[in-house]
């Protein structure tokens, strides 16, 4: 199996369980991409955390990847606001 498919596999599988985990299962697929995005973004952060000693750098590129998840859950929150709003 390529490279590419098992990552793509993997990806699917993450977002199934994120979906599970925060019943999530009525957004729509635009929002879906969007919580996707926030996991990588988070799970990034994850990963530099347990490296053990982090360098300034990487602290900085950790602080980025936060503030990168929180921007994208804020215009996921103003999307679905957006959509009440309409109702």
């Amino acid at each position: 199996m390529p490279f590419g498919r098992r990552k793509e596999e993997k990806q699917k599988k993450q977002l199934e369980n994120l979906i599970k985990l925060y019943h999530l299962d009525e957004l729509d697929q635009k929002d879906l991409k969007s919580v996707m995005e926030i996991s990588k973004d988070l799970m990034g952060m994850g990963l530099a955390k347990g490296l053990g000693r982090l360098t300034f750098p990487t602290v900085e590129v950790v602080k980025i990847q936060y503030l990168s998840a929180l921007v994208r859950q804020n215009f996921m929150i103003i999307r679905k606001l957006n959509e009440i709003l309409k109702k």
